[in-house]
């Protein structure tokens, strides 16, 4: 539609709904299709790129026209295609298409991307009006919440091949009504078909072999069609789902038996099937054994179901099955032969907790999932008659030894049996138990808990070395209550006077190893057993969040790491003069806490060092100027003469997050600084003309620093993290620091003239800052191509004092998001940042990078820009002078904040803009005639800027669409 000029004046016009356009083509260059996901903010149009356009629309059109080739029959009958993209595992196996009819086609090979919720769907915008959902013959797993939500949809065509179907992957999808898994499907997630309210049909295949909780919930009409005495048949009886069986799982001629006694024994296998089902009756026959070598030798089978009613099974049945990595080992064995699965190295068997099949494989080592039980897996000698535990291969957090294995009783729990296992929290030893060997439990970091029997009469050295958590259950007395208190292992003493805290002595001496107690204030005693309590373990009271107050006595050495950390509501605690070893983080988060020490003291040193409030006895105290606002607290000034600052990480109870600005300026006595990590911000000219600051600490956490923070610090190097916000400041502003970032090492350069040129960068690293000196030397330039096709690079922080940038230096670096361009840049080569399709350049207004961004169509954001209200930066798209025509769904989701159309302008496509929720401002020339009636579709909050009383005016009229009439 074409629209003229408007004569009045006014800036909002009357409602109107923009109607969201059916895209006719997979036109949208920078929308999600063969490049996955691309915004504006990243791809912006130059004149020199416009070419590229027409590129990318050809190679877009390639790839449908690929798929179409492939197979994707929704394409070749016509449906035009709303929107496409990625959505594999790993990400490009995978393609989607929506098209106009509500088809959704899926192609590639391998499986899905799981996805937390249907919001995470790809396709989530077109999720309503989804009907078919067609997986194309190379497709092997369905991704959790996959299609969930869907409640438009009536078909869902699977196919051969397909493995898996992840949880919740067709939940909720009211319409759906009959679904076909197709045969080799293994497996099927937790409520993937709940809620489908209508589904009357699911045929499920003879090769399942796991199905999880709630697969069927609350489909009230469905009846599951499932092959007869398969895992799905033996699933749904289990489960109360109504169902159809039909046929037998393998042809009964592929079985040969002899029968005794009206009872069937199988002797052979003649089949070649990968899902093996042996069935509860053969030609009417109940199948009670497996015999010897019946299926020995088959490499075809995979997984393997044996009905319930199966009895034995026989010397080397299964032996060399190499291909077996599942089977099904019913309640009602009670014979299985050592050698049965003989050299079927793959084997999980799936068997339940406390069955003689469960037991067997115990005993076997055969690799077993127990329903309703851990798995538990020992190795094991015998000697003399009773049984040393060697070793333990499971994985489970709580793991019970037993009283016996093979009907001999566990004696000895051998050297280093359990030795590095992080995941076992708790163990239970059985009363048997006589000798624990050395580091048996060394290193088990989570072993929280371990029984020591009253007969244990011998334990190893460093059984338990570096277990940190473990508290030890011991008889009163015994010899292992003795063992522990000696080897300085927290002990529970059965029978004992319960005391509130938990100790060890080594060498006469007390260690507090925890507080079992409930109180708020706490005095913890000078001696336990005639002994002086000299040091506080790590831990030792961490994380007690009711303690107020602790009282330390005077015989005190010692506190170990995190010894307090996280006691929230801890306000007071005295640090003995004797104190001589602090360890890291002792009072971690303990933001409210004012600690009591000797001045001089080494707690005294510690407390400032680690910025820990404290008071000094006979000491001038340290005083802060400080404001609290929003439950944050801002240093304002500082009235000591201290060379050496420590600013605490709290105030009042309250995270101290800034220093204003000056609070530091002229302390001409100050030679270091520490900051907390709570810091935030750092105001203009905070340490001007401290001539003496020689070190201070910039942490990590500091998002701002203001202009001359540092002027005159003519000695100061700060400590950065390398990449940070403070790393980058300090570069940018010629401020020294040390970090680790990437300099001489890894970037490559040149001098010349007395000048570097860097030509290349070794590294790996994602955020890069180039230093300003190199050697010395100041960094003028990057040459040509210097950082091209660094597809790891994220972020690049260059230093002012930069003037070039040469040709391709930043080419194809496809992840670039960032990079500043000081306002020292004088010359930027052509394509410097060419395909840099995620980059938003920072530049200085009126800069020569600011000109060339928007001549070159880089999206950029101009520090104290005049192109909005004063003070605000907007993501700036400028398209190129020799634009006249913007397409169908050019620039559908782009990230920019605003577009700039160049006088000469004439027509925007359908939906050229659609849905572009970040875009505020589009710059309309009188160029501009021809506007498609859904090209700003979906734009929430935008306002036009129109030259004059244009065409454009008169379109946002129409569409109730704000405009004003100026200039950008």
């Amino acid at each position: 539609m074409k629209y003229m000029k408007k004569t009045g004046s006014g800036s909002c016009g009357r409602k109107a709904s923009n109607q969201t356009a059916q895209v006719s083509r997979p036109a949208r260059l920078f929308s999600e299709g063969c490049c996955g996901k691309i915004t504006i903010q990243d791809v912006i149009i130059e004149a020199e790129v416009i070419p590229m356009f027409k590129v990318y629309r050809a190679l877009l059109a390639a790839l449908i026209a690929l798929i179409v080739f492939l197979g994707m029959s929704a394409l070749a009958e016509g449906g035009e295609v709303l929107m496409s993209g990625y959505c594999g595992a790993a990400e490009d196996n995978l393609i989607w298409v929506v098209d106009e009819d509500g088809i959704l086609t899926i192609t590639g090979d391998g499986d899905m991307a799981d996805y937390a919720d249907l919001s995470e769907q790809p396709w989530s915008d077109y999720s309503m009006s989804i009907r078919i959902v067609t997986l194309e013959p190379g497709v092997t797993g369905v991704g959790s919440h996959a299609f969930s939500g869907m409640q438009g949809l009536e078909s869902v065509a699977l196919p051969e091949g397909l493995e898996s179907i992840g949880a919740n992957a067709f939940s909720d999808g009211f319409t759906l009504s009959e679904v076909v898994v197709p045969a080799g499907t293994k497996t099927i997630g937790d409520n993937t078909f709940a809620r489908c309210y209508n589904m009357t049909s699911v045929t499920l295949p003879a090769s399942l072999t796991g199905m999880g909780s709630g697969v069927f919930d609350e489909c009230y009409s469905l009846v599951v069609k499932v092959v007869k005495d398969s895992y799905a048949h033996k699933w749904c009886n289990e489960q109360g789902i109504v169902c159809e069986a039909e046929g037998t799982v393998q042809p009964q001629s592929d079985f040969t038996t002899t029968v005794s006694g009206g009872k069937a024994t199988i002797t052979g296998y003649s089949g070649t099937d990968a899902d093996v089902i042996v069935p509860a009756q053969i030609d009417g026959v109940n199948v009670v054994a497996i015999g010897p070598s019946a299926f020995a030798g088959n490499t075809h089978m995979q997984t393997l179901s044996i009905a319930e009613g199966v009895e034995t099974i026989g010397d080397r049945a299964f032996s060399g099955c190499s291909g077996l990595a599942s089977a099904v080992l019913p309640d009602s064995l009670t014979d299985i032969a050592d050698t049965a699965f003989e050299n079927c190295h793959n084997l999980t068997a799936k068997v339940s907790d406390g069955s003689y099949a469960h037991d067997w494989c115990v005993k076997n080592g055969v690799d077993c999932d127990a329903e309703g039980a851990v798995q538990v897996l020992f190795t094991y000698i015998q000697e003399n008659g009773a049984i040393t535990v060697t070793g333990y291969s499971g994985g489970d957090t709580e793991v019970a030894v037993p009283e016996k294995i093979e009907g001999l009783y566990v004696k000895v729990i051998g050297a280093n049996a359990f030795a590095d296992d992080y995941n076992i929290r708790a163990v239970t030893l059985p009363e048997g138990v006589e000798t624990i060997g050395g580091g048996a439990f060394a290193r088990c970091y989570n072993l929280n808990e371990i029984n020591l029997p009253a007969g244990v009469a011998s334990i190893g050295t460093d059984a338990f070395k570096d277990c940190f958590n473990l508290t030890v259950k011991v008889a009163d007395g015994s010899y292992a209550h003795k063992w522990c208190a000696e080897n300085g292992v927290v002990f529970e003493a059965e029978g004992a006077a319960k005391v509130a805290f938990e100790y060890t002595i080594d060498n006469g001496k007390v260690i507090l190893t925890a507080f079992t107690g409930d109180d708020i204030e706490i005095i913890v005693p000078g001696t336990v057993e005639g002994c002086p309590v000299s040091a506080i373990g790590a831990r030792a009271f961490a994380g007690l969040y009711g303690l107020e107050s602790v009282s330390l006595p005077e015989s005190i050495a010692s506190i170990g790491e995190s010894a307090f950390a996280q006691c929230y509501n801890l306000t007071s605690i005295n640090l003995p003069a004797g104190i001589a070893s602090i360890g890291a983080k002792a009072f971690d988060e303990c933001f409210n806490l004012t600690a009591s020490v000797t001045a001089g003291s080494y707690a005294h040193k510690w407390c400032n060092e680690n910025g820990v409030s404290c008071k000094a006895e006979g000491a001038a105290q340290v005083v802060f100027e400080y404001a609290v606002d929003g439950g944050k607290v801002t240093v304002t000034g500082y009235d000591g003469d201290d060379a050496e600052v420590v600013i605490p990480a709290a105030v009042e109870g309250s995270p101290v997050t800034a220093i204003a600005a000056e609070a530091f300026a002229d302390c001409h006595s100050l030679s270091a600084v520490t900051l907390p990590e709570s810091i935030a911000a750092i105001g203009e000219n905070t340490f001007a003309r401290c001539y003496n600051l020689r070190t201070i600490n910039l942490p990590e956490s500091i998002t701002s620093i203001g202009a001359n923070a540092f002027a005159d610090c003519y000695n100061v190097t700060a400590a950065v993290e390398s990449g940070s916000y403070a790393h980058q400041w300090c570069v940018q502003n010629g401020v020294s620091c040390e970090s680790g970032a990437a300099e001489a090492t890894d970037v490559e350069y040149t001098v010349s003239n007395g000048a570097v040129t860097v030509t290349g960068y070794s590294g790996d690293e994602t955020e890069i800052v180039i230093a300003a000196e190199i050697g010395g030397y100041p960094v003028k330039a990057i040459a040509d191509g210097a950082f091209s096709d660094d597809y790891m690079m994220r972020s690049v922080s260059l230093p002012e004092g930069i003037e070039t940038i040469g040709k391709g230096a930043f080419a194809r670096c496809y992840n670039l998001n960032t990079i500043n361009l000081p306002e020292s840049i004088t010359s930027i080569g052509d394509g410097a940042f060419a395909e840099c399709i995620n980059l938003s350049a920072k530049v200085k207004t009126g800069s020569y990078a600011h000109t060339w961004c928007r001549n070159n169509g880089i999206v950029f954001e101009a520090e104290g820009t005049g192109e909005d209200e004063p003070g605000e930066v907007l993501k700036t798209c400028v398209l190129p002078e020799s634009l006249t025509t913007i397409g169908e769904s050019a620039f559908v989701n782009i990230a920019a904040e605003m577009v700039i159309l160049p006088d000469g302008c004439v027509t925007i496509g359908s939906s050229a803009f659609a849905n572009n929720l970040n875009l505020r401002k589009v710059y309309m020339p009188d160029s501009v005639t021809d506007i498609a009636d859904s090209a700003f579709a979906g734009c929430e909050g935008l306002i036009f800027i129109c030259e004059s009383e244009n065409a454009a005016a008169a379109y946002a009229y129409e569409k109730g669409i704000r405009y004003e009439i100026g200039t950008y």
